[in-house]
């Protein structure tokens, strides 16, 4: 979602610049019984003419200011930088101007729904936005989302940018710059989010402006000044820090049953949550729907998450593997992992959040792990032994056109459900 600006040169005209002298009337030796204009006289009404236009063309510019938004003159905090043909905007603080960022939690509004019910994922669909409000639209939003009026003005309008980071322990977002081009706003937002629990981190970002003054409104990404530093010199490659992707584990017991979840090498984690006990591991109640209270916290989730590093050979391009186009992306992904293992569910949540990763690159070469590698990976260890374990690990790299001597891989025979069932799936972006 990247806008480029352009700059050039004006040329200015000095207004007052040195015209030519208005030739004087020669004189004549004939009576007039009309007065004539004396040059002098003439002279002042130039002066007078010049006068006029500029205080008009300065009345105009004043007049056009004042029908300006005041938040147009909050102050930008970000740049734009390029690199290897492409354009970035990189945040160097907080916009001085007025504006409002607000978090919410949408598991609140989903507890006592399904979670792969179609009204949750409508529900949550519902709470995106990027669009502009009449204060009353603006108030309706806060009230159905149990956010904050910060601004009470009916007279204004509001720019709107809600957005849900889904399954994500947290989320941080910043505004860091706005411009405003004939009735159009582009606001350069970053955001972060971290985690996975089923809770719906969210924000809401709102810019009060004139009414009628916007009419178009875009949220522009931006990231941080280390992102922009990493881009610029990025680390040599060292296949030990690929990094597993949001591996999530669900548990899917016959009857509520105490459950304990250790994985093999917890050296390699780099992050989790809830947080891995390194000599318990994880201890949950397990409901047959997959709910999951930690017997630790009390807290309610529905699924297990950590990421973890690896030296294993299962990160790195193999001779079979699929080539997928951007356009096919989705159907690939929802027939794969239906043959995997995957329930709609499951494949949703692995959908969203791959999909916008894998269609930044106009072919991906994708390829999913086998049950030893990811065994040899990370290993499972879980208490009661579940009946059935299904774990799917997508390996992938981005590509600008097909490449040639790749065989279509073979994957195994979708594995039936019976009784206690464990499924885990998650992703890691090939470096090499």
């Amino acid at each position: 979602m990247a806008t480029n600006s352009a700059s050039g040169h004006e040329k200015t005209v000095n207004p007052f610049g040195s015209p030519k002298s208005p030739r004087l009337p020669k004189e004549s030796n004939k009576s007039n019984s009309s007065k004539t204009e004396s040059p002098k006289s003439k002279g002042r009404w130039w002066v007078v003419a010049g006068l006029i236009v500029v205080v008009g063309f300065l009345a105009a510019v004043i007049a056009y200011t004042l029908t300006i938004p005041s938040t147009m003159f909050g102050k930008n905090n970000f740049t734009v930088e390029t690199y290897d043909g492409e354009t970035y905007y990189v945040m160097h603080g907080s916009y001085e101007g007025e504006y409002d960022v607000q978090y919410v939690n949408l598991n609140d509004e989903l507890f006592d729904k399904p979670r792969s019910s179609a009204s949750a994922t409508e529900l949550v669909n519902s709470f995106e936005t990027v669009s502009v409000m009449d204060y009353s639209e603006y108030a309706d939003f806060c009230n159905q989302w149990h956010l904050g009026k910060k601004y009470t003005d009916r007279n204004l309008d509001y720019l709107v940018v809600a957005q849900v980071a889904r399954n994500a322990v947290t989320v941080s977002a910043d505004l860091t710059g706005i411009e405003y081009n004939e009735g159009t706003a582009n606001l350069y937002i970053w955001d972060d989010a971290e985690g996975v629990t089923a809770d719906m981190a969210s924000y809401m970002l709102v810019v009060p402006v004139e009414r009628d003054k916007v009419q178009n409104v875009n949220a522009i990404g931006v990231i941080s000044v280390n992102e922009w530093s990493e881009i610029q010199d990025p680390a040599p490659y060292d296949p030990r820090n690929d990094v597993s992707l949001k591996p999530i584990i669900y548990l899917y017991p016959t009857s509520d049953t105490n459950v304990t979840v250790k994985l093999g090498k917890p050296n390699d984690i780099t992050v989790s949550y809830p947080e891995y006990n390194a000599s318990k591991g994880w201890n949950v109640l397990a409901q047959p729907d997959s709910d999951l209270v930690d017997l630790d916290t009390g807290r309610n989730l529905y699924s297990l998450y950590y990421e973890s590093k690896s030296s294993e050979d299962v990160y790195s391009m193999k001779s079979d593997g699929f080539i997928v186009s951007r356009e096919d992306t989705v159907s690939f992904l929802e027939d794969k992992l239906a043959r995997l293992g995957l329930n709609e569910h499951e494949a949703e949540e692995f959908i969203v959040y791959w999909l916008p990763k894998l269609q930044q690159n106009n072919y991906n070469y994708i390829r999913f792990a086998t049950m030893d590698e990811i065994n040899n990976a990370m290993p499972l260890d879980i208490n009661p032994n579940p009946d059935t374990v299904i774990r799917v690990l997508m390996t992938y790299k981005g590509l600008d056109k097909p490449i040639e001597g790749i065989t279509e891989q073979q994957l195994p025979k979708t594995p039936t459900r019976d009784g206690f069932t464990v499924v885990e799936w998650g992703g890691s972006e090939l470096e090499d």
